[in-house]
C-alpha cells in the first residue's frame, strides 16, 4: 500500500536542501500553494514555488532571495511526492543557478531566475 505522505524539498538562504512533508511547506514558505509563484523546470512536471515579494531585481536579472519549495505534479495540478531523480534534477538546477551577491560586506546566496 502506497504512503499517503507527500514529500517535497525546500531550500533557503539559511537552510540546506531538505526533504519535507507537504504539510510542513507553509512553515518554510508561508504563501505555499496560496499566493506563491511558480517556475517550471524543463523536461519534467517539476516546479519551484517561491514568494514573489522576495525577488530582487538587479542589473536586469531577477534573484530569489527567500526560501523555495521544490515540487512535482501529476499532470493534473495535484502535488505528488518527489522522486530521487527529481531531487537530483533540483540539485543540478541549483548548481547552475545559485549565486552569491555581496552588499555592505554581507553575502546573500540567491537563485538567479533570469
Amino acid at each position: 500500500m502506497a504512503s499517503e505522505n507527500v514529500y517535497l524539498a525546500a531550500i533557503g538562504p539559511d537552510m540546506e536542501l531538505t526533504i519535507i512533508m507537504e504539510e510542513d511547506a507553509p512553515s518554510v514558505l508561508p504563501c505555499f500553494d496560496e499566493d506563491d509563484a511558480l517556475i517550471s523546470v524543463k523536461g519534467a512536471p517539476l516546479f519551484i514555488s517561491y514568494n514573489p515579494a522576495q525577488v530582487l531585481k538587479l542589473a536586469g536579472k531577477r534573484y530569489l532571495t527567500g526560501p523555495v519549495i521544490f515540487c512535482r505534479t501529476d499532470g493534473h495540478s495535484t502535488i505528488v511526492s518527489l522522486t530521487v531523480e527529481d531531487i537530483y534534477r533540483f540539485q543540478t538546477y541549483l548548481e547552475s543557478h545559485s549565486t552569491t551577491l555581496m552588499a555592505d560586506g554581507q553575502k546573500l546566496t540567491c537563485i538567479c531566475i533570469d
